[in-house]
């Protein structure tokens, strides 16, 4: 449980800062890639939400929530967005995000 955070904000990093080569500031992430092309916004990170075997291994037991908006606007500006690679997520994802500034370990596990 101790790293859950560390493991959090590496995933957010990842999901909203790696991009995929030669796709013009496309997530690398194939399935944040598909949520965020069609309107909708990085909702939030849930450590220990798939503690099998499959999901210990391919992604530490992380899961992540996507969410799309009602308004048809919102949907078309976050494809926007997208499209110009900006990554819309929620306030508490952006939160986590200003809190990461280069060191994502804390001072003790």
């Amino acid at each position: 449980k101790a790293v859950a955070p560390v493991l959090v904000k590496l995933c957010l990093i990842y999901l909203t800062r790696a991009k995929s080569p030669g796709k013009k500031n496309k997530p690398y992430d194939p399935v944040s890639n598909f949520h965020l092309r069609n309107g909708s916004e990085l909702h939030d990170i849930h450590w220990g939400a798939n503690m099998s075997d499959v999901g210990i291994s391919q992604s530490f037991g992380i899961m992540v929530n996507y969410a799309y908006p009602n308004e048809e606007a919102a949907k078309l500006k976050n494809k926007e967005n997208f499209e110009i690679g900006i990554i819309n997520t929620s306030k508490k994802m952006q939160g986590l995000l200003a809190s990461t500034d280069g060191s994502v370990l804390p001072s003790r596990l």
